[in-house]
């Protein structure tokens, strides 16, 4: 993504070992936690990710055998107006 032009590569996951290999890839300048989901999902979102993003991508977030209907509600949080979103199940 920086050969692109992205200066700024910010990495979110859910998962420990995540972001400890997207640690070890050396690729983004900035990785945080962060929990997705649940009925209280713009409480629990971090007010530091609240439209800080322009784009923002996502591969395998989605499992056919737990669906989170707020997901969408809670990512989209995270973008700026107008921003992008791109995901893939």
């Amino acid at each position: 993504m920086h050969t692109a032009g992205f200066k700024w590569v910010t990495g979110l996951d859910c998962s420990e070992a995540m972001l400890y290999e997207s640690e070890r890839k050396k690729v983004y300048s900035d990785l945080e936690k962060v929990t997705l989901g649940g009925e209280n999902f713009v409480n629990d979102f971090p007010v530091s990710l609240r439209n800080r993003f322009d784009f923002a991508t996502c591969a395998g977030l989605i499992e056919a055998t737990s669906p989170q209907e707020y997901l969408f509600d809670q990512l989209l949080l995270s973008l700026k107006k107008d921003g992008y979103f791109i995901f893939t199940a």
